[in-house]
């Protein structure tokens, strides 16, 4: 409701306001995670800022006759403890998201202005915020922790981002606290992105991280928005993501660059005196000459060693570095440094990271037990509970997402939002322990799952990953890429839902509208299908606002939209057209 103007349906007065909040209505969850204190806060803050100036008639009237009248109590309930399980989740090494590079520069984040209101109004479009030029989102960011210590990424002092849409580094930085934690999958704040925290040691803006291999220009060419910045993937014939590797802590990311393979980790090494940042980089046979992009020139020091040929040289504002074609396949390290610090040399060949890539030791290896909730048989269903183990080593929230079983009937397999995926055993026999392994962490919001042909598919925001055991300890060790032509915007609302399949291997998913603003791509507000080989994806249509479900059934594909506006009809029999549209948020898709 609005407190403003509405009514409320579980009574006004203070008394039952505060039965509402701690037990809930209707729609409305109990709010568990408040104490009375909290409570009593919440319920002031209702009336004197919302109810007494503008809606008087139902502020309740609270003198000595109502208070007598109220229950009868010795005590006021435990004392308000702020709690951010967000911050204190070992997420592991790595957290895939969107995020913005925040240096000492950077403005506030920007608002709906008057002026913007008025020109969308005039327009016949929602409105929208207006970012400066030069903010810097890693769209499909994935950012390290390179310092060592338990804890997993929020617990580090030093991390850098490497965002797989342009392949750059997209910056690096140092400090306590890792990001500031706004955002729908953290404190639950809407229409915000996490922001970088501490010292912003180097950046790099958006675009590609290395130059056309054929052409060697770092002209842009992906999709432009509405609002004029590019989204998506480079082309696959210019760079393309594979996937991660983790290696307990330590991370490698695989991608290609023209016909050339490359490894890619990083690492610091930082005292009093200066912070050293390193990538390591193993790059395959090219056949053409190959430009990095290092950093912005009037920031940083840079220096290239482990192998010779390399050279670094300054182009358009930019340190850059070449690799002829009869160098590779080449191993090196680029280290950099703030502007003014030198360098020392350093001698001998880089790492091989191959050795990375066959599995590390696991880092999950404590299976969590549960006895679940047995519910009676005496009605018309029968429920019963497999409970979850909220008390894990890895303070993981276990906010479940997906879920898909396992042929033998034994195990299934959940994904959770906050990017973990488990594995679990003993769901035959319910009235016994059942165990709950994590195998992966650390994806983009996951909220689709699916097994296919024994592997299991995680739909994610930024890409659908396939996980890999390399050495059977029963934890992920290759966090492959199958697909990640995924358009990733800022906005909190583009949720990517519900990861099915048919007969012939394509996958499906819905992806979102960006609530109360215009569509900025194509793929906002679609259901899209992915080939079976993860080459393409193919845009069925936009339609959608915000898709809580996506069932498949042999040609046919079932949608849950919650969207209030009434959506559009179409009678259409032609494959990957709606068909019916059913209650105002029902739709049905042929997948013929």
């Amino acid at each position: 409701m609005r407190f403003a103007e509405g009514k409320f349906k579980g009574g006004n007065d203070p008394y039952s306001m505060y039965k509402t909040i701690t037990h809930g209505y209707k729609m409305m969850l109990p709010q568990r995670q408040l104490v009375p204190q909290q409570k009593y806060d919440v319920i002031h803050y209702i009336r004197e800022a919302y109810l007494k100036p503008h809606n008087p008639s139902l502020y309740a009237k609270v003198d000595a006759e109502y208070l007598a009248s109220l229950p009868k109590g010795d005590l006021r309930g435990p004392a308000a403890v702020k709690h951010e399980p967000w911050r204190d989740m070992d997420y592991g090494p790595f957290l895939i998201s969107t995020y913005e590079m925040v240096g000492p520069d950077t403005q506030r984040r920007p608002v709906i202005t008057k002026e913007e209101k008025q020109q969308a109004a005039r327009e016949g479009r929602p409105p929208g915020e207006v970012w400066p030029a030069d903010t810097n989102f890693a769209y499909k960011g994935i950012a390290v922790r390179l310092d060592d210590g338990p804890g997993g990424i929020a617990a580090g002092t030093h991390w850098m981002t490497f965002d797989h849409d342009t392949m750059r580094i997209a910056g690096a930085w140092s400090g306590r606290g890792f990001i500031d934690w706004e955002g729908i999958l953290f404190n639950g704040h809407h229409a915000v992105t996490p922001r970088t925290v501490g010292e912003l040691h180097f950046a790099n803006p958006a675009g590609p991280g290395w130059a056309h291999p054929a052409t060697g220009s770092f002209d842009d060419p992906r999709l432009l928005g509405k609002d004029g910045r590019a989204y998506g993937p480079l082309p696959r014939e210019w760079a393309h993501y594979k996937g991660t590797y983790k290696h307990a802590d330590r991370v490698v990311v695989s991608y290609s660059v023209g016909v050339a393979d490359v490894l890619e980790t990083h690492s610091v090494d930082a005292n009093k005196r200066s912070t050293v940042w390193t990538r390591t980089l193993n790059v395959g046979k090219s056949t053409h000459d190959l430009t990095l992009r290092v950093a912005p020139e009037d920031s940083v020091e840079s220096a290239v060693s482990g192998a010779s040929g390399l050279t670094l040289q300054s182009d358009q504002g930019y340190i850059v570095l070449r690799i002829p074609a009869d160098r590779t396949p080449v191993n090196f390290d680029v280290r950099i440094t703030k502007k003014g610090v030198s360098l020392s040399s350093r001698s001998g060949p880089a790492e091989d990271l191959r050795p990375l890539t066959h599995g590390g030791p696991g880092q999950w290896q404590q299976p969590q037990q549960t006895v679940p909730e047995i519910g009676t048989d005496d009605g018309p269903f029968a429920v019963d509970t497999l409970t979850r183990p909220v008390a894990n080593p890895w303070k993981s929230r276990l906010r479940m997402s997906g879920v898909d079983f396992f042929d033998d009937g034994h195990r299934m397999v959940a994904c959770c939002c906050d990017g973990d995926v488990w594995i679990v055993e003993g769901i035959d026999s319910p009235s016994e322990v059942i165990t709950w392994k994590r195998i992966a962490s650390g994806l983009f919001h996951p909220l689709g799952i699916k097994i296919v042909g024994g592997r299991i598919f995680v739909g994610c925001r930024d890409q659908i990953v396939i996980l890999n055991d390399l050495n059977g300890d029963g934890e992920a060790d290759f966090y492959e890429s199958f697909n990640n032509d995924h358009q990733v915007t800022d906005h909190f609302h583009e949720f990517a839902m519900g990861l099915q399949a048919d007969a012939d291997g394509n996958l499906y998913y819905a992806k979102s509208a960006r609530h109360a603003r215009d569509s900025l791509v194509p793929q906002h507000g679609t259901l899209l299908r992915v080939s079976a080989d993860g080459s393409h994806t193919k845009n069925s249509g936009q339609r959608l606002s915000c898709c809580q479900r996506c069932l498949y059934q042999p040609r046919w594909i079932f949608l849950r939209d919650r969207s209030r506006r009434a959506l559009e009809s179409d009678e259409s029999d032609q494959p990957g057209d709606r068909r019916w549209f059913l209650r105002k948020h029902v739709q049905l898709w042929r997948t013929e």
